[in-house]
């Protein structure tokens, strides 16, 4: 990519083209790096000895209206 900088020195939208890439990617590393955290932590989590079972999520109450629905 450093090869081609020079090429790439056009103006979009009022902005140098490195700049609209750059913004790009750092955004595409950001979520990849939740991500890869999110995988690790769950990872963790399960390996971790001792640890109660997740809780299912609590199901809502039910009405006496929903029973004749």
């Amino acid at each position: 990519m450093a090869f081609f900088a020079r090429e790439l020195d056009m103006v979009v939208g009022g902005w140098p083209l490195n700049f609209w890439l750059t913004a790009q990617g750092a955004v595409l590393v950001f979520i990849a790096v939740v991500m890869l955290y999110a995988a690790y932590m769950n990872r963790a989590e399960q390996d971790e000895p001792g640890a109660p079972p997740p809780t299912p999520a609590p199901t809502p109450a039910r009405d006496a209206d929903d029973a004749t629905r």
